[in-house]
């Protein structure tokens, strides 16, 4: 193995002061995210002198590697196990992008927290249409003061497609991060000189193709699909000849594949007022489309140029496997080390629509789902 720099952890205070980096770790794992919560996970020995500070409420971890800050977010668990001669303490943090779930979006601009459960807040919309950058920077701008930590916004250049988006009290998450996904911007927040940086940025095509005969993949697995289903026809309220049906259908679909498939979905249950039958039909056409994705494992020789290159979540790859080209969108990419002083041990990015954890689809199903439903009840 080509030996690389030791990813550089530091612990931060709730106040963003600097404490002291980690100098030695049993391991380290973190994956970062597209358009879904980063996360780390330290291992310590169960003597480290770090331990007291990171026990503290809101301690920080920042990992640098390579010249680029890679993580940051406050700690959200601490969990440990002995006897002490090898006693080990398991660190999880949370990364700062969790403020897209955990900020609301309100629907008026002027209106603070006063601590009166009787205030009456706006019940408009808020609605913006700009270029994808402006509108997420803007949304983010107009909330971020209510909460806790410092937070700044990064300059709008303007940039990306124009968007439309409309709030009342939604998560940027559920409301606004399929927009800037859809727009192909990656929004960040990431930790600064004392304060929070928000900021949205265009992804990009990584300039090169990754394949064994390159040596730049150590392994890999690829998952294609066919579509589940071309036509969707939604049948909505109504009994007999009064009940309402609609249609979706994917032309493209029946003329790549050659094939047609149909499906039934009942909405009878569905508010016609909130979503109507055609969205519905929409939805099911859009869940049910061919999907592929894959996992690689970047060779020495990549992870070397991790720290100078820009390939992050969101960014577009090229992989040449099984003698098929397949380019497919970052979705996270994990990296881990568990020989500290030899750099990253593993750094395996995941794209697509590649799925190798039951329990992390049916999390992802779940998630989607809970989304939904936190939408409707603010309609």
């Amino acid at each position: 193995m080509v030996m690389m720099d030791t990813p550089q952890i530091t612990v931060y205070s709730s106040m963003f002061e600097r404490i002291a980096p980690i100098n030695f770790f049993e391991s380290v794992k973190i994956v970062d995210r597209y358009d879904e919560l980063s996360t780390m996970e330290l291992v310590l020995s169960g003597n480290h002198d770090r331990i007291p500070n990171l026990v503290e409420p809101g301690a920080r971890l920042v990992v640098d590697y390579g010249g680029r800050q890679l993580f940051s977010g406050p700690v959200r668990g601490v969990t440990g196990k002995g006897p002490s001669s090898s006693s080990t303490v398991t660190v999880t943090a949370e990364g700062d992008n969790r403020l897209l779930w955990r900020m609301l979006l309100w629907p008026a601009t002027n209106i603070t927290p006063s601590g009166d459960a009787g205030v009456v807040l706006d019940r408009e919309y808020r609605s913006i249409k700009a270029p994808a950058e402006t509108v997420a920077k803007t949304l983010i701008g107009e909330n971020c003061d209510r909460m806790v930590s410092p937070i700044s916004v990064a300059p709008d250049k303007g940039r990306g497609p124009t968007v439309a988006a409309s709030v009342r009290f939604h998560t940027f998450a559920d409301r606004v991060l399929p927009l800037m996904s859809a727009a192909g911007m990656r929004v960040s927040v990431s930790q600064g000189d004392g304060e929070l940086v928000a900021d949205c940025v265009p992804t990009m095509a990584v300039p090169h193709v990754f394949s064994e005969e390159s040596g730049t993949i150590e392994a890999w697995e690829f998952t294609r699909s066919a579509p589940k289903a071309t036509r969707v026809i939604v049948g909505g309220s109504g009994e007999g000849k009064a009940r309402l049906f609609t249609m979706a259908e994917d032309a493209d679909l029946h003329e790549e594949w050659a094939d047609c498939v149909e499906v039934f979905t009942d909405a009878r249950n569905s508010d016609s007022q909130k979503v109507t039958l055609l969205d519905e039909a929409r939805q099911t056409l859009a869940e049910s489309k061919p999907t592929s994705g894959f996992k690689i494992t970047l060779s020495d020789r990549v992870q070397q140029l991790l720290g100078a290159v820009t390939m992050r979540p969101g960014d577009e790859i090229i992989v040449h496997v099984a003698g098929v080209d397949v380019v497919e969108r970052i979705k996270e990419i994990e990296y881990v080390c568990d020989d500290p002083g030899s750099g990253w041990t593993r750094v395996t990015p995941i794209a697509g629509e590649f799925v190798d954890d039951p329990s992390r689809a049916l999390a992802s199903k779940i998630a989607d789902m809970s989304s939904n439903i936190r939408y409707m009840r603010t309609l």
